[in-house]
């Protein structure tokens, strides 16, 4: 048997071609109708760190109880007030802390957080307000507000305290009441 070495390299090189023209024809099929997903990446790497004394899987609960009708009658009135510390262990290069909050403003008083209590018989005409920083005079809004507290020199530990306050937004009515913010806190 005698191979013409021209013929069958050539058509070595024909086959690769067509092998690799398959190839990207099939890559190029199959992607163009595969699941994509892009992802992105993103980071600060810092120095700055704190441990939170609470259960960030549970968060924190404020209970106000059984609260009065009677203390509630008018837009503005505070039917009951429950002040709550978060606490701030080992922190290392942290001279302060900001916290701002998110949440679902009332549809009344947008500077308070609504009651969103579903069940049929829920309060009606109530919101929850939040204070916070130092002295408590910060109003911590849906998306507004911004409390600071510092830290001691050379403390490790900070003390965050907050008042949370029921308030009627008209005359309420008799109910569940419930609702949600969401705090976040910035080393300084």
């Amino acid at each position: 048997m005698i191979f013409n070495v021209k013929k069958t390299g050539s058509a070595c090189a024909v086959a690769v071609a067509l092998f690799a023209a398959s190839w990207g024809a099939h890559a190029t099929s199959t992607s163009a109708t595969a699941a994509s997903a892009a992802v992105n990446f993103k980071a600060t790497v810092t120095d700055q760190t704190c441990t939170p004394s609470w259960d960030a899987t549970k968060g924190v609960d404020v209970d106000f109880q059984k609260v009065s009708l009677e203390d509630l009658k008018a837009v503005g009135d505070i039917g009951s007030y429950h002040p709550f510390t978060l606490k701030l262990t080992s922190c290392k290069n942290v001279a302060g802390v900001k916290v701002t909050a998110s949440g679902a403003s009332d549809k009344t008083d947008s500077k308070a957080f609504a009651n969103t209590a579903a069940d049929q018989g829920a309060a009606t005409n109530v919101a929850f307000v939040l204070m916070g920083g130092a002295d408590l005079n910060t109003r911590l809004a849906p998306d507004l507000g911004e409390a600071e507290y510092k830290m001691a020199e050379n403390a490790t530990s900070i003390d965050m305290p907050f008042l949370a306050e029921l308030e009627a937004t008209g005359q309420a009515t008799a109910g569940p009441a419930s609702g949600a913010a969401t705090l976040y806190m910035t080393y300084e």
